[in-house]
């Protein structure tokens, strides 16, 4: 579930005659196994839609059309991205800047200045695993919304202990808060509920962007996850 950034695409372009990563890495290793927080994860339910929609129009000023998601309705109910956004949020208990950055790292959708409808279809990236093709079930920006924010709730909530809640969705067992798991071929401790619940989602470590994984790969999921949560 990742897409990386023009950014990350280019450093990879650069000469890398020592192995590791071009990349200089903007945010501190300890974020591998500390993403962010448990209060960021499902504070700031004041994020109300006005606000996202300010926030949208500012982060894509460059952009023009009905595709900007400054610009978007869903085509069903009229809704806007900022109102769909700050609808699931409350519903579900997330805080809506969580669904913002998940919207950049997959697809780049806040801050795109000429995006397309692909980008829509598979907006959080759920139902999109690694190395496969992602699930036309799952495609809408409104479903993907729904269910691309209620799975990264679900496994909060799971590593926090809750093991009742939220019927018929499931996390794997081994992402829970303080254990120690393989994630790209290293042990990891997953040191908040939000970190395991954003590995659960994007299985790949925050330092993986620089050191490359067991498989020999860069991945740049978790560490775009951090880049934005700190922009």
């Amino acid at each position: 579930m990742w897409k990386p950034t023009l950014l990350l695409i280019l450093a990879l372009l650069l000469p890398n005659p020592s192995g590791i990563n071009a990349i200089s890495p903007r945010v501190e290793p300890a974020h591998t196994h500390h993403i962010i927080d448990d209060r960021f994860f499902t504070s700031d339910l004041s994020f109300n839609a006005t606000a996202i929609q300010n926030f949208l129009e500012a982060k894509g000023a460059d952009c023009e059309g009905s595709l900007c998601l400054k610009s978007y309705q869903d085509p069903t109910t009229g809704r806007t991205a900022a109102e769909i956004i700050a609808t699931t949020a409350a519903e579900i208990g997330l805080n809506p800047q969580v669904i913002l950055i998940t919207l950049q790292k997959e697809n780049s959708l806040v801050t795109a200045k000429d995006p397309q409808t692909w980008q829509y279809r598979t907006a959080m990236g759920y139902g999109c695993p690694d190395g496969a093709d992602c699930a036309a079930d799952f495609f809408g920006f409104s479903n993907q919304i729904q269910l691309g924010a209620t799975l990264l709730r679900v496994g909060y909530d799971r590593a926090c202990g809750d093991k009742t809640s939220w019927l018929g969705w499931r996390v794997a067992p081994r992402w829970y808060r303080g254990h120690v798991t393989m994630i790209d071929g290293r042990a990891t401790r997953l040191g908040s509920c939000a970190t395991a619940a954003l590995y659960s989602y994007t299985p790949h470590r925050v330092d993986s962007a620089w050191v490359p994984a067991l498989d020999g790969n860069y991945y740049y999921g978790n560490y775009n996850f951090v880049y934005f949560y700190q922009d």
